[in-house]
């Protein structure tokens, strides 16, 4: 694992690879995260989840993104 910071342009082989992958589980997270919630806000109503800002619309987007 990389330790120190670098400017990606510095980075080569296996450290640019490995870098792709850190950023890639971060934003997986973060959307399986947007869909527990989502799911949170389905239980307390639909309405809550299809007219939600971090209802069904914005994990949509967010995998859209992925």
């Amino acid at each position: 694992m990389i330790t120190s910071l670098m400017n990606f342009r510095d980075l080569t082989g296996e450290a640019v690879i490995q870098a792709r992958q850190c950023v890639i589980n971060a934003e997986i997270e973060a959307a399986r995260e947007k869909v527990i919630h989502a799911r949170s806000l389905f239980e307390a109503g639909i309405h809550n989840v299809v007219n939600g800002s971090s209802g069904i619309k914005a994990a949509a987007a967010h995998f859209l993104v992925i």
